[in-house]
């Protein structure tokens, strides 16, 4: 493996490991007591019921929004932005977390490489600071000499692109490329909790029984830059009080160019805590540049009770369409468009389209306009146009 590969892939893990944190210590052992009690999912374990009035706030358990649990995949996988202010849907809790594994194993394949001899077992104890030298990753245990093995891990108030994450875990390697350096490619973090603690980002994930899992398996030769996750965790969200649950969930990602990457979900369910689990995948592949934190394009198609399903189109990075099958028997029943950052809040509380004008109820709700032709601002674009743009179209400073 080249030089540059290798620090690619630090570069990757180091912004995983930014996003974590609050309390922790230690040398991997044991259990810390200044960390919360690991989020147990306790909320609907049934299909959801697609609705109307649930559709976006399901959309946003998944994949985010400004003021939910989360957001998709689109914390860049080079450098990430943490601190926009959005807290992360299951989908993205994924992306970050594969971060902290990906970070984990290439820092045990530092030090495993630097130690290797014609030995059976690599004894590692290492300590190593984080972004800008706040906090630390701790690895202690013991690699074979082809760099698998299982190595206790702590994140001690360990800072990275804005997100502090505390506590313990363990870090399985089942898989490595060993040349000049080790670089595990087929690793699993497990975690009884981690806290992730940032701008408008205060989650815990864990969970499970008897922890969150994270595997991360890395392509070689003709497949570098694919990396497949499998998700098992809970996460509690304790700026909202809930909880939610990735469940079999698994991502594929491809970089493409230095500056994007795809994801293609294959499977798995993600849970809300009220309405219940959505089995999801992407018919169509999401296409993420890495300074945006949602998709520029691609579909997801999540799938609730008896067929009913929330097509999530992403129009671009900022706004997307949400095509509802509420009965389950094909076609649309129900179309909007919105923000990505709108998807809770007031705006998308009801994607009804009672007046038949093409612009949902909740939106007519916030903004006023009840007539498609209406130009209240005055600025020569209707309130339909601003609708579909993601304007104001009470702000004559506003318009597409």
């Amino acid at each position: 493996m080249g030089s540059s590969r290798f620090l690619a892939c630090t570069a990757v893990g180091i912004v995983l490991a930014a996003l974590a944190g609050c309390g922790g210590g230690g040398d991997g052992g044991g259990s810390d007591p200044s960390l919360p009690a690991p989020p147990i999912y306790g909320g609907n374990t049934n299909p959801a019921v697609v609705t109307t009035t649930n559709a976006s706030k399901v959309t946003a358990n998944a994949v985010g929004s400004g003021n939910t649990m989360g957001i998709i995949a689109g914390i860049s996988t080079e450098q990430g932005d943490a601190t926009q202010g959005q807290r992360s849907g299951m989908l993205q809790l994924v992306q970050r977390l594969s971060r902290y594994v990906r970070d984990t194993a290439v820092r045990a394949g530092q030090v495993s490489a630097a130690q290797r001899i014609a030995s059976a077992a690599i004894p590692i104890k290492e300590t190593d600071a984080c972004d800008g030298g706040i906090g630390s990753i701790s690895l202690s245990g013991t690699l074979a000499d082809d760099g698998t093995g299982t190595l206790a891990v702590t994140f001690d108030d360990c800072l990275i692109v804005g997100v502090t994450v505390n506590g313990q875990a363990s870090l399985r390697v089942d898989a490595a490329e060993v040349t000049l350096v080790v670089f595990p490619t087929d690793s699993t973090l497990s975690f009884p909790v981690l806290t992730l603690r940032g701008v408008g980002l205060n989650v815990d994930v864990g969970g499970r029984s008897p922890a969150g899992t994270i595997r991360q398996v890395l392509g070689t030769g003709a497949s570098w830059g694919t990396e497949t996750l499998t998700a098992n965790f809970d996460a509690r969200d304790n700026i909202t009080g809930e909880t939610a649950r990735a469940q079999n969930l698994v991502i594929v990602n491809v970089t493409t160019t230095p500056s994007s990457f795809t994801s293609d979900v294959s499977g798995g369910q993600v849970f809300d805590q009220v309405h219940g689990y959505v089995d999801i995948t992407t018919p169509t592949l999401l296409v993420f540049n890495n300074l945006n934190p949602f998709p520029d394009s691609g579909q997801l198609l999540l799938t609730g009770a008896a067929g009913s399903t929330i097509r999530a189109t992403a129009v671009n990075s900022t706004m997307v369409q949400l095509e509802l099958d509420i009965d389950g028997v094909g076609g649309v029943d129900n179309t909007a468009t919105l923000k990505w950052t709108d998807l809770t809040g007031p705006i998308g509380a009801d994607l009804g389209d009672s007046d038949a004008d093409g612009m949902h109820n909740s939106w007519e709700t916030f903004y006023g306009p009840t007539n498609a032709t209406d130009d209240t601002d005055l600025d020569g674009f209707n309130s339909l146009a601003e609708y579909l743009a993601g304007t104001n179209p009470n702000d004559v400073n506003s318009h597409p």
